[in-house]
């Protein structure tokens, strides 16, 4: 069986029955592909908290990888949380990182899909 983001969340329901991340706060369904801006966002927010690096030092760090975004754009993609593999990789590249840790990932989704199904809106501020 094919392993994914859906079936890891299934599992991580089955573990947890009180955690389901696919329901809104009014209990509806939602899309778990909704909570992936807010982890990618607080994924490369701590990694840029992490190495201390300013939006314009990390666009000035960029142009090594032939991508030019000004620090103004960066902040806002940023925070939206959408933007492309490329500038995703190229962004964790610029601040010397050698990996993404997909388990941190999933732990992020993990605390979003908590906060989901509590009611508690996510902090996630620049």
């Amino acid at each position: 069986m094919r392993h994914n983001h859906r079936t890891a969340l299934l599992a991580m329901q089955d573990t947890d029955p009180d955690l389901d991340p696919t329901l809104d706060e009014q209990g509806k369904a939602a899309s778990v592909s909704a909570l992936w801006p807010l982890a990618i966002k607080r994924y490369l927010l701590l990694r840029k908290d992490l190495h201390v690096l300013s939006y314009q030092e990390l666009s000035d760090r960029l142009i090594h990888y032939e991508i030019h975004q000004n620090a103004r754009n960066l902040s806002s993609k940023f925070n939206q949380g959408t933007f492309s593999a490329s500038l995703f990789v190229a962004s964790l590249l610029a601040m010397d990182e050698k990996s993404i840790d997909l388990r941190e990932l999933f732990a992020i989704i993990e605390e979003l899909g908590r906060q989901r199904a509590t009611g508690v809106k996510p902090d996630i501020s620049d």
